[in-house]
């Protein structure tokens, strides 16, 4: 019987201390799956730690639909599909999109051997991702695609981190 008591008194207390998260969440992209997480944001009646450094979801880069442009462009980094080397058939042009650097960057350094996240935080480091079975295919021969559509935002389309690289010079 005091078991019981007990039991129910220490879900009443975990209940009170439940964090109060009334902030809209934050839209971070993330960098080893390119998909929007949405994070509460950190406040004291919300404490549920750091946000992670990730770039927003929504930021200028994102309209930026010239890869060339995106790779001299300050604070924005480059993001391609491995179809090329992987084998996979290539729904669009290898160019993902222009992605915000990670908000700890931009940072110097070699590119190859980085994980996601280190690689999100240099400009001068090219992300290359790997589709998933998940990802719808995409336009067929001669028809064209428009780049906000190759960026999963949520969507069943599952891309993975593959590897880093310096980005081409233009």
């Amino acid at each position: 019987m005091w078991r019981g008591a007990l039991a129910a008194l220490l879900v009443a207390a975990c209940d009170d201390a439940a964090p109060t998260c009334t902030d809209p969440p934050a839209r971070l992209r993330n960098p080893s799956n390119l998909h929007c997480d949405l994070r509460p944001v950190p406040s004291p009646t919300c404490p549920v730690g750091a946000l992670p450094s990730w770039a927003p979801c929504d930021d200028a880069c994102l309209a930026i639909l010239d890869e060339a442009v995106c790779a001299v462009t300050p604070g924005c980094r480059v993001a391609y599909d491995d179809c090329v080397r992987s084998g996979d058939p290539c729904y669009t042009e290898p160019f993902l999109g222009c992605l915000a650097i990670d908000r700890s960057g931009p940072t110097d350094g070699a590119c190859a051997g980085l994980d996601a996240q280190a690689c999100s935080a240099r400009e001068h480091c090219a992300s290359w991702f790997l589709r998933g079975g998940q990802c719808p295919p995409g336009p067929g021969p001669g028809e064209h695609e428009e780049r906000a559509h190759q960026l999963p935002d949520n969507e069943p389309c599952f891309l993975a981190f593959a590897y880093c690289e310096e980005e081409p010079r233009y």
